[in-house]
Formats: structure tokens, sequence, C-alpha cells
């Protein structure tokens, strides 16, 4: 047997030998952002996490990808109580690269090598996941207080029903893939419990943009690029907005390049250039300039 498949043999086995209870649970609590006091509640949660967290990677180590959480109980069936637990549903499965930390542009058929759907990976009991989908994706599973758990890669929180990477919640927080319940009251707070991949489930390996700070800005103002891959130095490196190679460049680092909208720029798309590679695109708007007279009209 290879080493991967032994490693999803241990994975699979963790989530199957112990009880069901909210969730069939697997592993030890992860590490908590909150250093209070767990209650049962919480310690609920946490090792729901570390089964979710689990249930990805053994998806990871049959197909090279991970998949929404709603998608880890899914079966090569078409004929579900729900139409979300097909993982063909719509075509083929919604996938994230590991090496982008986002949605792949496509669809993949899981049904055949390379990519091959070994699941459910998980089961969630009735009761315990959303229909709705609770304000974030159908079919999602909840956490004891009935919010659903939320997927971050490094570059936001993984948005199924879209298909896209945002910044809400924590956004681009973290350096590494991530699950997240909103505890108790349900919003972004200090008694979040927070459960971080191993550190090998980190940062993207290509050159790519996770934010912009301010996504709106004048001339002049300073923009905040953050993602990964920059370079440590500039160099030969540089930022396009709309095409064009903007003039002055702040600050550079690996993670962060700092540039100043140039004079009579409009908005566009901003773009990270090294070497022959070319990151993905953030939208920077930039308002339209207005005459002081006109503004009185």
């Amino acid at each position: 047997m290879c080493r991967g498949s032994k490693k999803r043999q241990r994975a699979i086995t963790r989530l199957a030998v112990l009880p069901a209870a909210l969730l069939y649970l697997a592993a030890a609590p992860a590490p908590v952002s909150n250093p209070a006091p767990l209650g049962a509640r919480e310690t609920a949660a946490l090792a729901d996490m570390a089964a979710l967290r689990d249930a990805e990677i053994a998806a990871w180590l049959d197909t090279g990808y991970f998949v929404p959480l709603e998608a880890l109980n899914d079966m090569l069936e078409s004929q579900t109580l729900y139409y979300f637990d097909d993982i063909m549903y719509g075509g083929g499965a919604q996938v994230l690269s590991l090496q982008t930390g986002n949605f792949l542009a496509h669809r993949v058929d899981v049904r055949l090598p390379p990519h091959r759907w070994g699941g459910p990976y998980v089961n969630f009991q009735q009761g315990r996941f959303s229909l709705d989908g609770a304000g974030y994706d159908p079919g999602t599973p909840t956490d004891p207080w009935g919010n659903p758990y939320y997927l971050f890669s490094p570059l936001g929180l993984v948005q199924p029903w879209s298909g896209t990477v945002t910044l809400d919640l924590y956004g681009d927080t973290f350096d590494r893939w991530t699950l997240v319940s909103l505890a108790a009251d349900g919003v972004m707070s200090a008694d979040d419990l927070i459960v971080p991949f191993e550190a090998s489930f980190g940062p993207p390996t290509t050159l790519v943009i996770s934010s912009l700070a301010p996504s709106r800005a004048a001339p002049g103002t300073h923009v905040t690029v953050r993602g990964y891959n920059f370079g440590a130095a500039q160099g030969t490196s540089r930022i396009e907005l709309d095409g064009r190679t903007v003039g002055t460049v702040v600050s550079w680092g690996d993670r962060t390049v700092v540039f100043a909208v140039p004079a009579g720029a409009a908005s566009g798309p901003v773009v990270v250039v090294r070497d022959m590679s070319r990151s993905n695109a953030r939208l920077l708007r930039v308002p339209a300039a207005v005459s002081r007279w006109a503004q009185y009209r």
C-alpha cells in the first residue's frame, strides 16, 4: 500500500471508530483561539472541526483537491435525498486548489482516476446541517449553536455558493487552511473557535493576490496589496494597474506590496508581475475626478 493510502486509511479509521454524537467525531480537539475553560458545546465543536479537517485531508489524498465542507458527505450517486449530496451535481465537483488557494474555474469529474471520489468521508446527522445554507452554503454542517462551520483558505473565506474566496469574516488572516466556528454568539468575536490545518497545508505555491486595501482609492493614495510569493525584493518585478506599470512602489515584500495610485489612473485590475509569472487580478476602483466647481452645481 502506498504512503498516501495509509494516511487516508488512518483518517477514515478515526472517523469510523468513534461514536456518533453531533457529527461522527474524530481526533483530539485542536488548538483553540479562546483560552477560557471549554464547555461541552465548545469541546464538541472542536471535535467536529477536527473530524472535518481529517475528512478534507482524506478527500485531498483521493482527488488532489479540497472541497467545500458540504461536499464531504457526498456520494457518487445521483439518487440522493438532497441534491447537494451528489458530488457530481452540476456536472462535476466544486474543488479548491492548494496551489492557488482558490476554486478551479471549472468543475472536475471525480468518477475516474486520478481524481476518484471515495466519499462520504464523514457523515452528517439529520438536523446537523443547514438545508438553506444559514447564510453560507446549503448542506453545510452546523455547530452545536446551529451556525455553519466555515472553511478558510489562506486567501479568505471559501464561498461555495458563488464559487469564490472572499474577505468576509477573518478574510486572509490565516496563513494556512483553517476551520472556524463563530460559537455561541454567532458573530466574529473573542469566543470563536479556530482549528488550523497542519503547516503543510499552508500558503499557496503560486503568485497570488489575496486582497487590496483600500479597494477604492483616489490618485496619490497608497494601496496595500496582500498575497503570496511576491519575492523578498522587487528587482524586475512590477505592479500593473489596468494593464499599465505603476511608477511609484513604496515598499515590496514577499507577502505585501504598497504602491501609490498614479495620477490620471482609472479603475481596473491590479496584477503583480514577477519574472514570467502573472498573479490573479483584483479590481481597484478609482473614482472619477470631479472639479471643485462641479461639486457645487
